[in-house]
């Protein structure tokens, strides 16, 4: 409950509010031709945020200089942008007007206006340069962060949202840390906003320390790009895709991010398997096996090894279940009289619930004697089939993980032909396996898609 004292306290708060406004008004805008009553006035219109206390009270204005340096005065302390967009728009006040001191009304919002939403509205409608700078040197982001008390606001806005021109120049280092640390939105921006504090801040001792606090709490895949490395080793900062960094930690720094980033995948280097001269390679064959017997090699061992949807598979026993893990494990200890029976099914995906074209199991078992596969002779509608599948039946040379760089490639390539397919399967493939490349680059994908 109020006291008469905490209302005491609160008249005289408003009271220097006040004084503070009108002094700022007179600084920037107004000269001291006007009475105290008139004063009162300007005040609360600059100020006032109540959009019925302006439609009653601007009326009463008649002069147009005046409507125009109340329009200033707006900008400078009013946070309801309806306001000044009727002061624009309706009253047809001069928004490209510019001050003695080279201020316009842009300027003075990013000087003091608290909500960015004005300085929006003054750059993407009001057509307002973000580069204007007034005569003393300064710009639209130096006089928020100079002087606006809510400067990280604004600041953020300027950086992530528009092209406006940046310096940290006479800005203390503190607060390019908190501007750094809060870069979510822009990649581009915040490599701009990284380098320039980096050189402006490695000047002093004082600055260095604070280099040293601020760095090392950067969203470490931010600085995952090759040109980053060496700040990763100088501030001691692990790097996301180091087998030892968690998964999770992975995922939530990615998730934090609003931005696409580079996906670093390396260049493949194919390396040429031996196949065991001593062991017959793989016959594969599906359907009848009278229907390609003309296909195979009779001096080759030959048998059939498993049935999938009811159609059987043919070839060498011995190379099928010693390259099936799943197989190699229990090989000893069961006997294969019988053709094993692949299974197929959705996995909690009611789009998997098809099983994979005959195609696809050929391609799969052949990658079994080349000990490689090549996605790009996969049909895109086929792909989470084929991943399914590979995920049920890994080999020791064709597994999930084997083939993400791969498996990134081919939806590159294939981004059209893509389109439906379901990120939610390959985010739980991603989590499983620790597929980290995988993982940014599904982020990247639906930072496009939303866009």
């Amino acid at each position: 409950m109020w006291s008469h004292d905490d209302e005491k306290t609160k008249a005289m708060s408003e009271s220097e509010d006040r004084i503070w406004i009108w002094k700022s008004l007179q600084r920037h805008i107004f000269d001291n031709q006007y009475d105290g009553l008139y004063v009162g006035h300007i005040i609360e219109l600059c100020s006032n945020q109540c959009e019925v206390f302006f439609n009653q009270n601007i009326g009463l204005v008649k002069d147009q200089k005046t409507l125009d340096q109340i329009l200033m005065g707006m900008c400078m302390f009013n946070q309801n942008v309806n306001i000044i967009k009727q002061m624009v728009e309706c009253v047809r006040c001069n928004v490209n007007q510019i001050t003695s001191e080279g201020q316009t009304p842009l300027s003075l919002a990013c000087r003091h206006n608290k909500n960015h939403c004005v300085i929006q509205y003054l750059i993407v409608d009001s057509m307002q340069d973000p580069d204007h700078t007034d005569i003393y040197g300064t710009s639209c982001f130096l006089n928020a962060c100079y002087f606006n008390r809510n400067y990280l606001l604004i600041a953020m806005y300027l950086i992530e949202s528009t092209d406006a021109k940046i310096s940290f120049r006479c800005i203390p280092s503190n607060k390019w840390g908190k501007i750094i640390l809060g870069i979510k939105n822009n990649f581009e921006r915040f490599n701009q906003v990284l380098d320039l504090g980096l050189k402006e801040y490695d000047q002093e001792e004082c600055d260095r320390e604070s280099l040293n606090l601020i760095v090392p709490r950067i969203n470490p895949m931010l600085l995952i790009s090759r040109s980053r490395r060496d700040l990763l080793t100088k501030y001691c900062i692990r790097d996301p895709f180091d087998n030892m960094f968690p998964m999770k930690d992975f995922i939530k720094f990615t998730d934090d991010l609003n931005c696409s980033l580079p996906v670093p995948v390396p260049v493949p280097i194919t390396v040429h398997v031996p196949i065991n001269t001593s062991v017959s390679p793989i016959t594969v064959l599906s359907l009848d096996q009278d229907e390609n017997i003309d296909k195979i090699d009779s001096m080759r061992p030959r048998s059939l090894v498993f049935v999938y949807n009811g159609d059987n598979y043919y070839a060498d026993p011995e190379i099928v279940f010693n390259e099936i893990i799943l197989f190699k494990e229990i090989k000893d200890i069961l006997r294969f009289d019988e053709p094993v029976v692949l299974s197929c099914g959705s996995g909690g995906y009611d789009y998997l619930s098809s099983p994979c074209p005959k195609y696809l199991i050929n391609l799969w078992l052949g990658s079994i004697d080349t000990k490689e596969i090549n996605l790009m002779e996969i049909e895109p509608q086929d792909i989470l089939s084929a991943l399914d599948h590979i995920d049920r039946y890994p080999t020791e040379s064709l597994s999930i993980k084997l083939i993400e760089h791969q498996l990134i490639r081919y939806f590159d390539q294939m981004t059209t032909e893509c389109q439906s397919i379901c990120l939610k399967y390959l985010i739980d493939l991603s989590s499983r396996y620790g597929l980290k490349y995988l993982y940014l680059w599904i982020h990247n994908q639906k930072i496009r898609e939303s866009g």
